[in-house]
This record gives C-alpha cells, structure tokens and sequence, in this order.
C-alpha cells in the first residue's frame, strides 16, 4: 500500500481538524516528490526517514517545519502498523531530529499596533453582504485582538450578545478547548457597539465574515482583508496579521504584569508562551507598555 493511499484510510478511522489534516497531506506530498514518486510503505524504515529529514533540512526550511513533518509521518506510520498495514514501526530515537533552537518572535511595537489600526479607520464603504461599516469592523477587530489575544477563529466566534451589556465574558477557545476569560477595554467596547447601526442586520457574531461558505473560506476572506490593511498601514508580517497580533498582545501583557503571559494566551503552563509567543527583549526590557490607542492605563476611547 502506497502512504499516500493510507493516508485517506487514516482520515476515515481518525478525527481530525481541516487544517491538521492539510498538514498530514503536506507531509506525504513532500516525501513523495523526494522520493521520485509515490512512496510504498514498505520501502520506510528509519534511514529512509532520516535521510529525508536531512535533506528537508538543508532545503533552508525552518527546524520547526522540520520537527512538525517528522512527527507528522512518524505518527502516520505508527499507525499503520498498528493497523496491520506494515511490519515497519517508527523508533523515534533513531530517527533523525531537526536542531530547532529558539527564534525570534516577531511582534509590532506599540506604535505599530497603533498604524495598524489608524489604517483600519481609513477603510471606505460597507460589506454589502452584512452591510457593517469596514472602519468600523477593522477597528473593533483588531481592538479585540489586542485587548483578547485571541486566535482569529475565536475572534469571529464572539457573540453580539457578550459585548451589549458587559466588558468581560468567557469563550471556549476552539484549538486548546479551554475556556479563557476576556475582558475588554471601555473604548474597545464601544468600537464594537459602533457596528450595531440602523443599516445593519440583526446577527448573532460580532465580527460576522461577510463570505459564506466553510468556516476555513470565511475566515481566509477576513485574513486576506486585513493584510491589505497592514500594508496600507506601511507593515509586515511574516505568518499573518492575526498571528502577530496575537503574539504581540501577549508579549504586551507579559510586559504589563510579568509571568501572566501565559493567562492571558490562554495556554496551560508559562512554558509554550515562552518558547512561542513571548519577545523577551520586549516583554522584560525597562520601558514601560503603552496602549497602542493611547489609552496609558486612562481608558478613554480616542475615535
């Protein structure tokens, strides 16, 4: 049987989310081009393996895209012998392992928050599906973003009724499945309730995408949207704005209150913040975070 073809099997047997199957499917794609053609389960064993990650490693690709691929066809082939499929089981310790030493968390500094949602405020006309202010929805977003840390399918899962009446409520978050705590500033809160207008129908999210469609599409429109935005602001990003926004918000939260970082990312222990999220020479240096609205602890909205 080709890994390919196992592949689909897993996919029946296991559940998994879209993306991470995205990734499986990348993995086996890329080992399959390397090879030459569709790799047979019987010609993987661990110096099949190793030599491939070596090679994956050398083509310049980040040791954390390495580490994720690995794990990725170890756990497929693991899988398949325990299906029966193949006599071949991964032995992780004699499988070659990428060297993935820290790096750099890029984040936007608080003056480059503060462009990118002065560009937000800039944004002509109205969605025609939803028929929301784009200023407005970009402005609040990305307000959000900052004041929550939240991953963006989290953002657009934020329900009208929490922002009506109260500053504070509590999500699920969809990747961890931990119910986080987010509490808004006042004049984020009131940039939210700019978008409830006499032109605007009654909804049940905040941030409802104005693509339909599957959730993935729906979310890419918004992602797409927003990094026109980030460039207009004269910005960049490396893996996308919300991912950046993220890191840059717990860094800042980090900052604000060291060792709460990790809270405010909504993650277990201080542990992954550290290692994924946090900018130490932002977070621990000696000037004091200010708000990228200019807010500085007084809380006034300034739109």
């Amino acid at each position: 049987m080709l890994l390919s073809e196992f592949v689909d099997e897993y996919f029946v047997d296991v559940r998994l989310e879209p993306n991470t199957k995205i990734g499986y499917r990348a993995a086996v794609n890329l080992i399959d081009r390397w090879h030459g053609k569709p790799v047979a389960l019987r010609d993987i064993d661990d110096r099949f393996l190793s030599r491939w990650i070596a090679d994956y490693e050398a083509s310049g690709v980040s040791p954390f895209s390495v580490k994720s691929r690995r794990g990725t066809l170890i756990a497929l082939l693991t899988a398949a012998n325990d299906a029966g499929l193949s006599d071949y089981r991964p032995n992780s310790r004699r499988i070659r392992r990428p060297r993935a030493g820290e790096t750099v968390k890029d984040i936007w500094s608080i003056d480059e928050a503060g462009l990118l949602i002065a560009a937000a405020s800039k944004c002509p006309g109205r969605f025609k599906r939803t028929c929301i202010p784009r200023n407005w929805y970009f402005q609040a977003l990305f307000s959000v973003a900052w004041d929550s840390g939240l991953r963006l399918g989290d953002l657009l899962r934020i329900e009208c009724e929490w922002v009506k009446t109260s500053r504070t409520f509590s999500i699920v978050q969809h990747k961890p499945k931990r119910a986080k705590i987010v509490t808004l500033n006042e004049s984020t809160q009131k940039l939210c309730l700019m978008t409830f207008d006499r032109f605007c129908s009654s909804r049940q999210y905040l941030f409802e995408p104005w693509r339909v469609g599957q959730e993935r599409s729906r979310a890419r429109g918004v992602s797409d949207y927003a990094k026109k935005i980030m460039v207009q602001a004269g910005l960049t990003c490396s893996d996308g704005v919300f991912k950046k926004l993220r890191r840059s918000s717990i860094t800042y939260a980090e900052a604000k209150q060291p060792g709460t970082g990790w809270i405010h990312a909504g993650h277990v222990n201080h542990d992954v913040t550290i290692k994924h999220y946090i900018n130490s020479a932002a977070a621990y240096s000696n000037r004091p975070p200010i708000d990228p609205l200019g807010r500085n602890g007084n809380d006034k909205a300034t739109h």
